[in-house]
């Protein structure tokens, strides 16, 4: 079985440590993004991923909507949204996310997601 990997799309350095030490004990690569722009660099050079954890509401991005159209042009795997804003959840349903707001609730459905 080879590597999984998982990007994860976050602009807040202490979340994304806290993405980073959870995903190494599961065994799990991270590559990190700061900016749709970033991650969207990623997705075009490969297709090895396992997955995308993003923050829905990246402080640079304009359009919440925008982001998960873009990533899904270039990436068909499951992408989870983990942010407590609501306000795009019909379009991230919409798009086949998988939406957590509670920071409680996220690590256990993202080892249910990406480590099977």
């Amino acid at each position: 079985m080879s590597q999984k990997i998982v990007l994860v799309v976050e602009d807040n350095s202490e979340v994304l440590d806290m993405y980073r030490r959870f995903f190494q004990d599961l065994q799990i690569e991270v590559w990190e993004a700061t900016s749709i722009e970033d991650a969207l660099t990623f997705l075009r050079r490969t297709h090895e991923l396992s997955g995308i954890v993003w923050d829905g509401v990246l402080r640079k991005t304009c359009s919440f909507d925008g982001a998960i159209q873009q990533f899904k042009r270039v990436f068909n795997g499951p992408m989870i949204a983990a942010s407590r804003s609501t306000k795009s959840l019909d379009l991230q349903m919409a798009a086949g996310c998988t939406h957590i707001a509670a920071p409680i609730d996220r690590f256990e459905v993202l080892k249910q997601v990406f480590n099977q």
